[in-house]
């Protein structure tokens, strides 16, 4: 029963890291576009919004794996933690990964989720460059 579990999680998150990459390729492409219009003075909004669909994008992603996570392995969530991964994303996830997994199985959470956080980079980067060519 639990490899079924941990079987799931792992497809889980696979899944989430597949959206991640898609999420961070699409928004890099879009964002030449966003900061050249801000860039020739069409209007200032433009550049914000590419930084806040970014924002966004990161955010969405953490929260989702703190979500999938804490189903998963059956944790409960509290107002404070989720407050936390919501309004610091990286270091509220590490926290919960600690907290909640202790030091061996946090440390392995924590890395993966750092390594996402340079394939998302990664990825955005790679989504400016196809626009751009």
């Amino acid at each position: 029963m639990l490899a079924y579990f941990k079987k799931r999680l792992r497809l889980e998150i696979g899944a989430l890291v597949v959206v991640a990459i898609l999420a961070s390729v699409f928004s890099g492409g879009l964002s030449p576009y966003l900061y050249a219009a801000a860039i020739q003075g069409d209007n200032d909004g433009y550049y914000r919004m590419a930084i806040v669909i970014q924002v966004l994008l990161y955010v969405g992603v953490f929260y989702i794996w703190y979500l999938v996570d804490s189903v998963a392995r059956k944790i409960d969530r509290t107002i404070l933690m989720t407050a936390g991964v919501i309004l610091l994303p990286l270091a509220g996830l590490l926290v919960y990964f600690f907290k909640e997994h202790g030091i061996k199985t946090g440390s392995i959470s924590a890395l993966s989720v750092i390594f996402l956080l340079a394939i998302m980079q990664f990825a955005e980067s790679f989504g400016g460059w196809l626009v751009i060519g």
